[in-house]
């Protein structure tokens, strides 16, 4: 499997479309008063509130999301949202979706299928199974990819929707995936995820533990870096200088995928409310803080 060193070259195309697009409607978007965040996630609550902190931002639950991709969630979020708000209202609606896309072997391939939350303990074993199988058959490292669409509704004289989309490629190495679907290794997998998700960066930032159930396809990019099992992200390879850089932008887009772009075209400082945040850099950390037996 070849992946593109160039991880972020469609984040930066982005970027300008999303820049002429908001010049095409007279210049830089004004920063939102009011923040209506489509979605119950305490992560990305805690990100609203950070990235727009002179806004008053409030959230709602959206309930049973439709079963499509991350773009046809998030604008399924943004138009419940606009559906929520007073006459009169100015300001943002703000929303994300993120899934992860795990790969299956079927008659004439391969196919990457979206994975919901696991409902138990087999369907996340399932889909390591899955990632191991494809790698048998394809003599290939076994992967998986995280898609993350963000989007927001620029509420004022004129309505005006910006959207952005990221890909997360997570490379594994055989033995780790190999040692995950047997039963020692998983019991292992969920012994590191209780530890990693009820410790310092959740505890010591007021966020409640998480448990497989509340992840997508249950895979944690965090806990299996910190077992030793991934190989690279978005081709750059964990040994590189600039592997903790691709990690902290790749792990903000899983946990949280509210784009860099569409919070500069309102106006918010990307670099000061992702990569100067806390909590994101105690997770890189703590991911990179390699398990001892």
């Amino acid at each position: 499997m070849h992946i593109s060193p160039a991880y972020n070259a469609g984040f930066f195309v982005m970027t300008e479309r999303i820049q002429k697009q908001a010049k095409e409607m007279g210049g830089q978007l004004s920063y939102p008063p009011s923040v209506l965040y489509a979605g119950e996630s305490s992560r990305r609550m805690e990100f609203v509130r950070r990235a727009f902190n002179r806004s008053a931002v409030s959230n709602f639950g959206v309930g049973i999301e439709p079963t499509v991709d991350t773009t046809g969630v998030m604008r399924y979020k943004l138009d419940i949202g606009l559906s929520k708000t007073a006459e009169g209202f100015e300001g943002a609606v703000i929303a994300a979706d993120t899934q992860t896309m795990i790969p299956e072997v079927v008659e004439g391939g391969v196919i990457l299928t979206s994975k919901g939350k696991p409902k138990n303990q087999r369907e996340l074993h399932q889909n390591l199974s899955n990632i191991q199988r494809t790698s048998e058959v394809t003599g290939e490292n076994p992967f998986y990819q995280v898609e993350s669409s963000s989007g927001l509704l620029h509420v004022n004289s004129a309505h005006v929707q910006i959207e952005d989309k990221h890909t997360c490629m997570v490379e594994l190495n055989k033995p780790g995936v190999a040692r995950l679907i047997t039963e020692d290794g998983f019991a292992e997998y969920l012994k590191v995820f209780a530890a990693f998700y009820s410790g310092p960066p959740y505890s010591t930032n007021n966020m409640p533990p998480l448990s497989p159930a509340d992840l997508s396809s249950g895979l944690s990019l965090p806990v299996l870096l910190q077992m030793g099992i991934v190989e690279s992200v978005q081709g750059i390879h964990k040994t590189d200088n600039a592997f903790r850089e691709v990690l902290r932008h790749n792990i903000h887009i899983v946990a949280v995928g509210i784009s860099p772009a569409i919070l500069e075209a309102v106006q918010v400082d990307s670099q000061k409310a992702i990569y100067e945040w806390g909590w994101l850099n105690q997770v890189v950390d703590h991911a990179l803080e390699p398990q001892h037996p």
